[in-house]
């Protein structure tokens, strides 16, 4: 194992530091634009956050898991519409940067984006690399994706019950009626914004149940509105929430992707770029192995992990050398890690992490 733990350790504590910091800043963003959309729905200074856009965009491009580490500050469920939408941003924008990357120059006769949003769709140029200006305008769509779910009442975005048909009709309505209108009162009728906000919903095949509205074909549907999507609902899989527990990831992506391949060769690639994106347990994370320990994942590749905790959770006394999984003869049985359950939250396993790994 060719692997230096103090010099992996210590690029696992700079990217979460410097993730912190931006998950801080886009935080700051969305409450400001929270609080400017409660007093003027039509008063939102939606460029504010294009700083904190390029600088996502920077890690993004630096790092493939660089964001896959919650802050502590936005781990409660009282803030999860901020916590959601910032979450879909910065994985949206890693699944971006690698599609852009990898397929950008070989997929071609598909939609790139709407030139007017208020005109029917008709015919539109091959699909190309994105430039960095447009990932820009795409990445705050990301973040804005759920700017018209502000407007829906707490009671009942919130709700543990079952949603009536009316507040099911209204929660829906965010996206391509209430989201779609806070744009337009703001003069706001950016192609890339539009398509996201209105479209995030969107059926990503013909017959795809809950998907709203239904438009457009999915051919129609942009790359980055497909995106979009998938990490929309791999994040609400994977996050905690009033009324459910979160998902494990493992899960989260077989079930994407169970329900979403093949289907047409252009969406392929999109999907094959969430999963490389996504990455089921990436460095600096905890997770739960089939014997009750809870390892901290020093590498993706194997995974590489280290014992932090005894069989019944309690926490070890010493340090251990790490162990990779691929290579490990136990690695089926008893010290495979648990995909039953899903990774520890930072809140849960700062409790228990030793201090050389903090």
């Amino acid at each position: 194992m060719n692997l230096n733990v103090e010099e992996q350790l210590a690029r696992i504590r700079d990217l979460r530091k410097r993730t912190l910091g931006i998950h801080r800043k886009a935080g700051e963003n969305m409450r400001r634009l929270y609080e400017q959309l409660q007093a003027d729905p039509a008063g939102l200074d939606i460029a504010a956050p294009m700083e904190v856009i390029q600088e996502i965009l920077v890690m993004a491009e630096k790092s493939e898991s660089c964001f896959s580490y919650q802050p502590h500050e936005i781990e409660s469920c009282e803030d999860y519409l901020i916590r959601h939408s910032i979450g879909v941003c910065t994985l949206g924008a890693q699944v971006l940067r690698v599609f852009n990357d990898r397929f950008g120059l070989v997929v071609n006769q598909h939609l790139v984006s709407r030139q007017d949003p208020d005109v029917p769709v008709s015919a539109f140029p091959s699909f190309r690399q994105y430039q960095r200006s447009e990932m820009q305008e795409i990445v705050l769509g990301f973040l804005l994706h759920d700017i018209g779910m502000f407007l829906i009442p707490a009671s009942i975005t919130e709700k543990t019950e079952d949603l009536t048909p009316e507040e099911l009709d209204l929660i829906r309505s965010h996206s391509f009626q209430q989201g779609a209108q806070v744009l337009r009162k703001n003069r706001t009728l950016n192609a890339f914004l539009f398509n996201i906000v209105s479209y995030h919903h969107a059926p990503l095949f013909e017959g795809e149940d809950r998907s709203y509205p239904t438009d457009l074909l999915p051919v129609q549907l942009p790359a980055y509105v497909k995106i979009c999507k998938l990490v929309d609902i791999f994040n609400a899989m994977a996050e905690r929430r009033f009324y459910q527990e979160a998902a494990n990831p493992v899960s989260a992506v077989t079930e994407i992707v169970r329900k979403y391949s093949f289907r047409d060769p252009f969406f392929q690639l999109i999907l094959a770029a969430f999963v490389k994106a996504v990455g089921v347990y990436p460095p600096g994370s905890v997770v739960c192995l089939m014997n009750g320990q809870q390892a901290f994942v020093l590498d993706s590749n194997g995974p590489i992990i280290i014992p932090i905790s005894d069989s019944f959770g309690n926490p070890l006394q010493r340090s251990y050398d790490p162990v990779d999984l691929s290579d490990h003869p136990s690695a089926r049985n008893y010290l495979s890690v648990d995909r039953r359950k899903p990774l520890l939250s930072p809140l849960e396993y700062q409790k228990i992490l030793p201090d050389y790994l903090k």
